[in-house]
């Protein structure tokens, strides 16, 4: 004994009326789209929310690729913009340093000569011995922390 499969429940569409809708649909997209949208509603309508979800969300409103794209190359513009103004920042911070080792090392360069020129009668007049000459230099010139007196005094004129 074969078994056979129960009987179709689902109702056939009358090939005629089936052929007038692509028909019209063929003849007048936008009826279709607006058959669609109409759809759309209703089913959102029967998702249990009501009428709260009837007519256009947040969700319904996509951005087209047109406007994706422009708002990709402006994010994409703000960081490169970003990173050439930190980029900048770090090089004009390394030249400024730069050249304010190089005006504490030319000012110390300048003492040490100076006071290298005086005779030892007036380094011991000034209070100074030669072998402090280095250390005087490096100090009123700001390359070292200043440690003595006079040079402390100095520095507040």
């Amino acid at each position: 004994m074969r078994i056979l499969p129960p009987p179709c429940q689902f109702r056939l569409l009358d090939p005629a009326h089936a052929g007038a809708a692509s028909a019209r649909r063929r003849k007048d997209p936008a009826a279709s789209a607006n058959e669609l949208d109409a759809w759309a509603r209703h089913a959102r309508a029967a998702n249990g929310f009501g009428d709260a979800a009837i007519g256009r969300t947040d969700s319904d409103a996509r951005p087209s690729s047109a406007s994706l794209y422009a708002g990709a190359r402006i994010h994409r513009a703000a960081a490169i913009a970003d990173g050439f103004a930190s980029a900048w920042s770090a090089t004009l911070g390394t030249v400024r340093s730069t050249f304010a080792a190089w005006r504490r090392q030319r000012l110390a360069r300048a003492t040490y000569r100076a006071l290298l020129d005086l005779d030892r009668r007036t380094l011991r007049d000034l209070g100074l011995d030669r072998s402090e000459i280095g250390s005087i230099a490096a100090e009123l010139s700001g390359a070292v922390g200043a440690t003595r007196i006079r040079v402390l005094e100095a520095h507040l004129d």
